[in-house]
Order: structure tokens, then sequence, then C-alpha cells
């Protein structure tokens, strides 16, 4: 089942939920949007701008080289 949750990214322009259809969700923060995942084990896409990408790869200690 997919799921499409949208993230505002802070201090950013970006587009709210509803511009990306009716099944879209709103989550307040990445990680409310993590934590909401399913415990399904199947992949996580994270579309969007750098800005965002970079706070969830430091989110998970993960910063690129």
């Amino acid at each position: 089942l997919a799921r499409l949750q949208i993230v505002q990214v802070p201090g950013h322009d970006s587009h709210t939920a509803s511009a990306f259809g009716k099944t879209a969700q709103a989550a307040k923060t990445v990680e409310a949007a993590l934590a909401d995942l399913p415990g399904d084990n199947l992949p996580v896409l994270i579309a969007g701008s750098l800005y965002l990408a970079g706070h969830v790869l430091r989110r998970n200690g993960e910063i690129p080289d």
C-alpha cells in the first residue's frame, strides 16, 4: 500500500499536502513522518528539495562525503 506524506521544510518554500491529491497526508516534521512508517520493511522514497534530503540524512547520521 503506497502512502504519501508531505513535510514542509521550515524556512523554505513548499507546497501543502492538498497540492498532491486527496490521499496525501501532512506531517508536522520529518521525525513524525518517519515514526508513522508501517513496519513492512518496504523501501521509503524521500523526494523533494535538497534541504529536505539533507535534514533526513542528518537525522540518520548519514552525512554524505
